[in-house]
């Protein structure tokens, strides 16, 4: 967050971890009382915790199967962020969907791409990895990029199911995502 703080979620054990200031405090996610463990912290730090009225507690299983998930969805984005040149992001995890993204940037008209995984959520059951350039030229449409899908749902990009790549290496992975991206990026070359 700072220099001063940071907060780790350890999925191995299912714990948050808060540092403040050289300081640790632990919320088991999997364990009951966890609101009242963060509001603690939040009253002793002076940060506001909203009220909610129910926190799920984590599974083991499920924090299993999200670092398996997780770990090669970010391998692959860091590999991919190897090529990349000109202006973008670090690997983000992004707190409201727990999807690993990139952001690339044209430096113009604020055009850009967002390349991510995500493990699925409430519109998508199932992990997918995307390509999502913005703004959308819809003559990318007759860009081939089957087996995969462009998805014009809600928002316009390349979906591509994470079954289809989960058992492939990092490098692979990581090539596939490079393939797509310059498709995406094509369309800001042409206007």
């Amino acid at each position: 967050m700072n220099n001063t703080t940071e907060i780790k979620i350890n999925l191995v054990r299912g714990d948050l971890l808060y540092f403040h200031d050289e300081k640790g405090y632990i919320v088991d996610l999997t364990r009951e009382y966890i609101y009242d463990r963060l509001r603690n912290i939040g009253i002793k730090y002076n940060i506001n915790i909203p009220q909610i009225s129910s926190l799920t507690n984590l599974n083991i299983t499920d924090l299993a199967d999200y670092l398996a998930f997780a770990t090669k969805a970010n391998g692959s984005l860091e590999l991919f962020s190897m090529n990349l040149i000109g202006h973008f992001t670090q690997v983000h995890l992004w707190p409201d969907g727990f999807d690993f993204s990139i952001e690339w940037f044209t430096d113009k008209n604020e055009e850009q791409i967002g390349v991510g995984k995500s493990p699925g959520g409430e519109l998508y059951e199932s992990p997918y990895l995307y390509v999502n350039p913005y703004p959308f030229n819809e003559k990318l449409f007759d860009e081939s990029v089957s087996p995969r899908t462009w998805h014009t749902d809600g928002w316009k990009g390349i979906k591509v199911e994470w079954k289809d790549l989960e058992y492939k290496t990092e490098k692979e992975i990581s090539g596939q995502i490079h393939d797509l991206f310059q498709i995406a990026q094509s369309h800001f070359q042409e206007g």
